[in-house]
């Protein structure tokens, strides 16, 4: 079975969240059907952690300040999974969002390695690209080629480069 690549953004967490070594993949509903049709288990996703994202409704707290890049490395263990108790959230900004589908994941690797201005210079887009409105749809979530996954595998850790990109 042939396996894909993807790189998906996520929103920086609030201030009182604990750091987590999980990560789910989160897609609004209507923008889940690249992921739905080619995502399965073993596919290998990597994790972009935005500067900033809506806060919702009814909280005090801010989000922190993110990173701005590559955080981690993660091992899809499931399908794209509908979550039928997931409602609208609604955001600060009036915006509302139905986070319905979701990709349960494994951290392969977590660690703050690329920024964004490399990562756009992999992926040849603009320097100054904010990946707001990533992948097909604005899903956040792109289907890459193994060869930029590679190279973005090289510049986050060259350890475990060889593992997953031997010719």
């Amino acid at each position: 079975m042939t396996k894909n690549y993807w790189v998906t953004t996520k929103w920086p967490p609030y201030q009182y969240d604990e750091d987590d070594d999980t990560f789910t993949i989160d897609l609004q509903d209507g923008r889940e059907g690249e992921a739905k049709e080619k995502l399965k288990p073993g596919d290998l996703i990597f994790i972009y952690q935005l500067k900033t994202g809506l806060v919702e409704k009814g909280l005090s707290v801010k989000r922190e300040i993110g990173y701005g890049g590559i955080i981690a490395l993660v091992k899809a263990t499931s399908t794209v999974l509908e979550d039928r108790k997931t409602n609208f959230t609604y955001y600060k900004d009036g915006s509302k969002m139905n986070w319905k589908w979701d990709v349960r994941t494994d951290t392969v690797l977590k660690k703050k390695s690329i920024k964004r201005k490399t990562f756009n210079r992999i992926m040849d887009y603009d320097p100054n690209y904010t990946l707001r409105g990533f992948g097909k749809k604005g899903s956040g979530l792109k289907n890459i080629t193994k060869s930029k996954f590679c190279k973005i595998l090289k510049n986050f850790d060259s350890n475990i480069h060889e593992k997953y990109c031997k010719k």
